[in-house]
């Protein structure tokens, strides 16, 4: 067998990080990078960033469909649907153009407010394994760390176009996977910036004819992993300062490669050595020596 070697990546990275505290380190709860900064003097882009936050910490959570393979229940998906619908107009009705005049005081700037995390269960077996719900709690803590990198942070009243334009794409990518994915609209369909999915649609909602099953394959999630409201209170909007102390990589993250190639010598269908596309010669040298 060949030998796999682990690589750290050489540069840091924005993907939400591990919140290794405990036993919420145990089940894989992650939380948004928030950057240099903590704090924001921008009230608007602080209550976007909980406002999703939050509802992401109810939603993964409070149901139990982030442990399954088969697709999301109606109620799972009407929540997260609501959260991009209600964030998108809220992001809508506060951008303002460059030719649209700032709320500019003459002395006075409000205090800075720290960003408040809410950690929700994402890596491993006991994290998320539902891969629509997976994804989109992805999406939705980029968009977070998007929201609080963002120079907009700056400003004390208003958000800018360009911030609409940095945000709202992890929204609309939401959204367009759901109504691909389980209702049957087309990409161009929902790709319209003013696109919602019906009450009619949730009523009629049958997922699996858009699926396959594997039910047969799957196994039950781990019990006993699943804590109640007053288990949750103590990490139900966290400051961001006790939660960077906490923050590592997820170990899956590590690079991993194989320095023989897909084959060793004496393994490979040869019996030699890996063979040139279309060719029945052994590539010469194409395997390092194992003495």
């Amino acid at each position: 067998m060949p030998e796999l070697q682990t690589q750290l990546p050489p540069f840091r990275s924005d993907a939400p990080c591990w919140y290794k505290n405990g036993v919420w380190g145990e089940l894989g709860c992650a939380v948004p990078q928030t950057g240099r900064y903590l704090h924001t003097y921008n009230g608007k882009i602080h209550e976007i960033v909980t406002l999703a936050g939050r509802q992401l910490f109810h939603v993964y959570w409070h149901y139990e469909d982030r442990k399954m393979d088969r697709p999301p229940g109606r109620d799972v998906m009407e929540e997260i649907h609501q959260l991009v619908i209600v964030s998108r107009k809220r992001l809508s009705d506060l951008a303002i153009d460059f030719k649209d005049k700032r709320l500019m005081a003459t002395h006075a700037k409000p205090s800075p407010q720290m960003f408040v995390l809410y950690p929700i269960p994402f890596y491993g077996d006991r994290g998320c394994r539902q891969t629509f719900m997976r994804d989109t709690a992805e999406l939705a803590m980029l968009m977070i760390t998007e929201a609080m990198q963002h120079s907009d942070n700056e400003l004390a009243h208003d958000i800018s176009g360009q911030f609409y334009e940095a945000v709202a794409p992890y929204l609309q990518r939401i959204l367009v996977t759901m109504a691909t994915r389980y209702f049957g609209y087309t990409r161009e369909e929902a790709s319209d910036p003013s696109f919602t999915i019906p009450p009619e649609k949730f009523r009629t909602y049958a997922p699996m004819q858009y699926a396959v099953s594997v039910e047969g394959t799957s196994t039950r999630p781990p019990i006993g992993w699943s804590p109640t409201d007053e288990d949750l209170e103590p990490i139900r909007g966290l400051p961001a300062n006790e939660v960077i102390p906490f923050c590592q990589p997820w170990p899956a993250t590590a690079l991993q490669f194989s320095p023989g190639g897909v084959w060793t010598p004496q393994g490979s269908p040869t019996g030699a050595g890996a063979s040139a596309a279309g060719s029945s010669q052994p590539i010469s040298g194409a395997f390092p020596s194992r003495e």
